[in-house]
């Protein structure tokens, strides 16, 4: 059996490299080493990362998570760091019936970056991870509310800026269309002749469009 730590960002953009230092750090200071499927002796002491990128805590099903499970419910992970429980995930009535998966059925015994052990079978530490899981999903709904609200006054009354709400679109020259249609009619490529133009190709076919080209 190994050990293992979970990783989940919101978007796309966010790499998940400073959850997994921090993961990493704790993982030594426990005294944990590098898991490597190659090794001569796989199950020896060590970790393996499952790492979710771009996937909402809302999703109940996420490819690394999954994973995770499965493997857990095949007795190969038995314990799991996560720099906090929200990484589980944001749905409260989910992450409680994960973690009673992963701890109560699959023997696992899930710790925080900051060392604190999250242990449902117990009647205080189910109180704090209930108390914790309903937080992180309010959390996450007052987020998008304020959200939502913030596009919708963006919409009506305008930005801060004063600039119309939303990516304003790019006008271009009227001699740069024309060139474009030219060129186009020629055989050109669409990129080829945004890229000549240096304009991005959608603005420019957008264009192009509208001159009738």
């Amino acid at each position: 059996m190994t050990r293992a730590l979970y990783v989940r960002t919101s978007t796309g953009k966010q790499d998940g490299l400073a959850q997994l230092h921090a993961l990493r750090e704790a993982a030594k200071a426990r005294g944990w080493e590098v898991f490597n499927r190659l090794a001569p002796v796989p199950d020896r002491a060590g970790w393996e990362e499952f790492v979710d990128l771009g996937e909402s805590g809302a999703q109940h099903s996420r490819p690394a998570i999954d994973d995770l499970c499965r493997q857990a419910k095949a007795g190969k992970v038995n314990e799991l760091l996560v720099t906090e429980l929200s990484r589980v995930g944001r749905d409260a009535a989910h992450v409680i019936a994960l973690m009673d998966l992963l701890v109560l059925k699959c023997k696992l015994r899930v710790f925080t970056s900051k060392g604190e052990e999250i242990d449902p079978s117990t009647r205080a530490g189910r109180l704090h991870m209930m108390i914790r899981a309903v937080f992180d999903e309010d959390e996450r709904t007052g987020t998008r509310e304020r959200i939502n609200r913030g596009i919708v006054r963006a919409k009506v009354e305008g930005t801060r800026s004063g600039k119309p709400f939303g990516r304003p679109r790019r006008d271009i020259p009227p001699d740069k269309v024309a060139k474009a249609i030219e060129k186009l009619k020629a055989g050109l490529a669409e990129r080829e002749v945004a890229q000549h133009l240096h304009v991005p190709r959608a603005t420019l076919m957008r264009a192009v469009r509208k001159a009738g080209g």
